[in-house]
């Protein structure tokens, strides 16, 4: 890709793009910033319109630019190493950024008169905090079916760099929403017909539940200080979701092949203590899933399932295939999960 290709960014854009890390001009606007080749492409890969699309920004010389270039004309401009520099929310750019529409906040999850389904499941967050939570959260939900998310004030932005690096490209997968009070919301789905259950390690092993509302709500409380005390006088049941020390009759394990950021090794290993894994791998380029960030991440769950650390990620996976696992890997190339 040779300069004459495409634009220079302006300087009056490179200003505009870089307050979006911004949280009141963000919303002010309507846009988020994006950065790195995986987030931008699977976020340009998944916009539900072409229009959601505004911006986007490859350094000079960026071997994976042409791609862009040639799918998205006239959205396509170069920058320089210092202007990646001013863009960057990381200390390393990667060189390409997308800016994006923002999904719009003035639709409204159900009618205000009923349901618009038989079953409907819902994730709601309260004072979830760490941006790299939100993100992982979002990609989950979106990955086991949910409906939606539903983020309380005191909740980190879904549009932070950190979490929108965090999601994958996920961020349009489902409708997510800011709501000032989530105790009057959960009031609001209640009225719906929808039940509500808090994550709570007080709560009731959700094996001993005989049966489960067609219309639910989970709520993932502060990663410190759990679910906040107007959400808890609305919950129908706590609910727990721990480990079982018996060795099951189906085995599911979760890798991670070098996830560098504490706060996302916390939030995929409770998310695999929610979702019943046996146990958790990490390859020697991972963070260190015992570092303060990713224990306040994991909120407890360390002590959910095993979880152990390996030299060489492909020899223990080698070793696994033996024993009669198959490996799956995540990837933008990959077939939809729901296709198998």
């Amino acid at each position: 890709m040779t300069q004459l290709e495409i634009s220079a960014l302006s300087k009056a854009r490179l200003k505009h793009y870089v307050k979006l890390h911004q949280k009141k001009f963000r919303d002010s606007e309507g846009l988020f910033l994006a950065e790195g080749l995986r987030t931008v492409r699977e976020l340009s890969e998944n916009i539900p319109d072409e229009e959601m699309l505004v911006a986007l920004l490859v350094r000079a010389g960026e071997p994976d630019g042409k791609r862009f270039f040639q799918t998205h004309k006239g959205k396509v401009f170069s920058i320089n190493e210092r202007e990646c520099s001013q863009l960057s929310g990381t200390s390393t750019p990667q060189g390409i950024f997308g800016v994006f529409r923002q999904l719009s906040q003035t639709e409204t999850l159900v009618p205000a008169g009923g349901g618009k389904q038989a079953k409907s499941f819902i994730v709601a967050l309260d004072d979830v905090q760490d941006p790299g939570n939100v993100g992982t959260i979002l990609r989950t939900a979106v990955w086991f079916g949910a409906e939606a998310m539903i983020c309380s004030s005191g909740s980190a932005d879904r549009y932070n760099s950190k979490a929108v690096r965090s999601c994958a490209g996920s961020i349009y997968g489902i409708h997510h929403y800011g709501v000032e009070r989530l105790d009057l919301e959960l009031l609001r789905l209640q009225k719906l017909g929808y039940s509500i259950a808090s994550a709570s390690l007080d709560g009731k092993d959700f094996r001993e539940f005989t049966s489960w509302s067609e219309k639910q709500v989970l709520v993932i409380g502060n990663e410190a200080n759990g679910v906040s005390e107007p959400v808890l006088k609305l919950t129908d049941r706590l609910v727990r979701i721990p480990h079982s020390g018996s060795k099951p009759e189906k085995s599911f394990i979760v890798a991670l092949d070098d996830v560098q950021d504490p706060g996302n090794v916390g939030a995929i290993l409770r998310t695999a203590v929610w979702f019943g894994a046996e146990a958790m791998i990490c390859s020697s380029g991972s963070a260190d899933r015992y570092n303060s960030k990713a224990v306040r991440s994991c909120a407890g769950s360390i002590y959910g399932i095993r979880h152990y650390g390996v030299e060489r990620l492909d020899l223990e996976l080698q070793r696994l295939q033996k024993l009669g696992y198959s490996i799956v890997t995540s990837s933008l190339d990959g077939k939809d999960f729901r296709e198998f």
